[in-house]
């Protein structure tokens, strides 16, 4: 998840992700990996391209809410298993909706985040 910094003036967006990850090299766990929080603000006051204000918004989801392999993976094992599961029209249904998700961006009207821009 991130907060948005949307430019007044040129409208510039600038995502500030509400946390990240980094490398933690443990001898007893070299895959493992700690959160931290990101420096921010990550913009000035000033936009650096019109010198107009930010706005702020969010939280947004920022990064992939589905991995594509997983799903996949699922939709195989539901195919396969269509006399067992009482649900499964119900799950390919709702993984067919996951998977029309997959390689679409966030779509949102940025000045319908912020509740005193007075459009809709």
């Amino acid at each position: 998840m991130s907060m948005v910094y949307h430019c007044v003036g040129c409208d510039t967006v600038t995502l500030q992700p509400l946390s990240a990850f980094k490398p933690n090299p443990s001898p007893s766990n070299p895959d493992q990996e700690k959160s931290y929080l990101p420096p921010a603000p990550p913009v000035g006051e000033f936009c650096t391209h019109c010198n107009q204000r930010h706005r702020l918004g969010g939280p947004i989801w920022s990064a992939p809410i589905h991995d594509e392999e997983f799903v996949e993976d699922v939709m195989k094992y539901v195919e396969k298993s269509m006399n067992v599961l009482g649900t499964a029209r119900r799950i390919e249904g709702l993984l067919a909706v996951v998977r029309g998700e997959l390689p679409a961006p966030l779509y949102c009207t940025l000045d319908c985040m912020w509740p005193d821009s007075g459009r809709t």
